[in-house]
């Protein structure tokens, strides 16, 4: 059964697809898993320890004998009350639980009864978690933590919730996963059927590839051997390697990025709703500040989202039906004539340079204009009073285009920024002369390099700290210079 070509490359590819995928498949089952957990510990963890804040005062009370223990029971059924799943308990500094709304008799503190108890009153910020079987046979996600002030400790407090709750999203990912596995495994035979040739050694080191590939080595890269077809199967290999590679490390750049951007807004907007929950609406004013700090974060929040969306669609070419011969220089003198009031606002001189045999390009008028409002605006917002803002436009031959060039007298910048000065949510920091606007999305440059990319142009900067800076932008008026689709 393994004398034919065609079922040696079937079984062959198949074995390779099988390994690969058990190998991503336990990889993937292990993150998914750990994501799961993660974001089970986090979630608690975060209710735990805004209801510890809230029993900080009851117990205080209740300790020292002011207040009875249904004050405290009435604190936590409240925090808790949207939980139902919830077990929880409370226990005195000394471990003695005196609140629990599932086991009328629960046990004292020790190792095998609350080990997570035990690591919350050794760690240095309070918090325990484990997974085991409590006493009534169930696996259980707990967390505990400490209802403390400052160095004042009232007590613990420990959250539960049954493991398969935690578990039951990660487990559906997986048999989702399994079945893509299974359809990979089926695609891969059929292309082994239908790739019959005596190509045993290239495709032998093909193969080994794959399998280092599959297994987190993006790095790797084939050596063209054997007839032409395996030469350019072999570029094509190392070429979508190379591209996935640096895929995933600006898309990794990407979401450490965007999680730090969103996270500031997002806290601030929390600290704000706190502020006014904790009495903060009594004054008006400290109020009416609140809500509009609240209402601007909540504004640069839908920004980033905005520019965000709208580099994913430049980036797509979901606009290419709107594509048209665009005359760059009547958008460059557009586009001075809306930014002549701000430049004479801050005594700047904003002179356009344009030539009027300049021939049309193809491309979407609204994104261009787009390129040159932010270009224009960035320029005057960096060049201090009594500086010189020049828009110029002319057509250059080799290659046939149009060359745009935006060029201020502001304090330039530094050199070793400037291979950074179009990556996503990059702002310059800090005590350099030219600052990003710490409100700005962080995206402006970004989207201009996209919608130039996109037009099949080029787009460069020129600077140096104390002379100015240029951007410089080169873009084709022939129309076969664009993808089909886009025409």
């Amino acid at each position: 059964m393994f004398r034919t070509l065609n079922t040696r490359l079937v079984f062959s590819h198949l074995a390779v697809a099988l390994v690969s995928v058990i190998l991503v498949y336990a990889f993937a089952g292990r993150a998914i898993f750990q994501a799961a957990e993660q974001q089970a510990e986090n979630r608690l963890e975060d209710l735990a320890f805004a209801t510890s804040n809230a029993l900080e005062e009851p117990m205080d009370y209740f300790m020292k004998g002011d207040v009875s223990l249904s004050n405290v029971q009435v604190t936590v059924a409240h925090w808790l009350a949207d939980e139902p799943e919830l077990h929880y308990t409370v226990y005195l500094p000394d471990g003695t639980p005196i609140i629990d709304n599932i086991d009328v008799e629960p046990a004292r503190v020790t190792e095998d009864s609350a080990p997570e108890v035990l690591l919350a009153l050794d760690d240095n910020i309070g918090e325990g978690h484990t997974i085991r079987y409590n006493k009534f046979g169930d696996e259980m996600f707990y967390v505990a933590v400490r209802i403390e002030h400052e160095n004042d400790l009232f007590g613990l407090l420990r959250l539960g919730v049954p493991a398969q709750n935690v578990f039951a999203p990660a487990k559906g990912s997986m048999s989702a996963l399994f079945i893509f596995m299974i359809l990979i495994v089926a695609g891969v035979g059929i292309a082994g059927w239908l790739l019959g040739r005596n190509l045993a050694s290239p495709i032998d080191h093909l193969t080994r590839a794959a399998h280092q590939f599959s297994g987190g080595d993006f790095s790797i890269r084939t050596h063209p051997s054997g007839p032409q077809e395996m030469h350019q199967l072999s570029e094509t290999f190392n070429s979508m390697a190379s591209r996935l590679e640096q895929n995933i490390n600006q898309l990794r750049a990407f979401v450490a990025n965007a999680s730090h951007e969103l996270r500031t807004p997002l806290t601030a907007i929390k600290l704000r709703v706190e502020a006014l929950r904790a009495g903060a609406t009594q004054d008006a004013q400290v109020s009416e500040r609140f809500l509009a700090e609240i209402e601007s974060e909540i504004d640069r929040l839908t920004n980033m989202v905005n520019d965000l969306l709208d580099l994913s669609r430049i980036e797509a070419g979901m606009d290419a039906e709107l594509y048209t011969w665009v005359d760059v220089a009547a958008l460059a003198q557009e586009t001075s004539d809306i930014f002549t009031v701000r430049a004479q606002k801050k005594c700047i001189s904003l002179e356009p340079e344009l030539t009027t045999t300049v021939p049309p390009v193809w491309g979407h008028e609204d994104q261009l204009r787009r390129v040159m409002d932010n270009l224009v605006a960035n320029a005057l917002e960096y060049t201090p009073e009594g500086g010189q803002v020049k828009v110029s436009v002319h057509s250059v031959e080799n290659p046939k285009g149009v060359q745009v060039a935006i060029q201020d007298t502001g304090p330039g910048i530094d050199e070793k920024y400037l291979p950074h000065i179009f990556d996503r949510f990059f702002r310059i920091g800090g005590t350099d002369t030219r600052k990003q606007n710490s409100r700005s999305t962080g995206l402006g440059l970004a989207i201009v390099k996209s919608i130039i990319e996109v037009h099949r142009g080029q787009i460069i900067v020129q600077s140096q700290p104390g002379e100015g800076t240029t951007f410089v932008i080169n873009l084709p008026t022939r129309g076969e210079d664009l993808p089909k689709s886009q025409k």
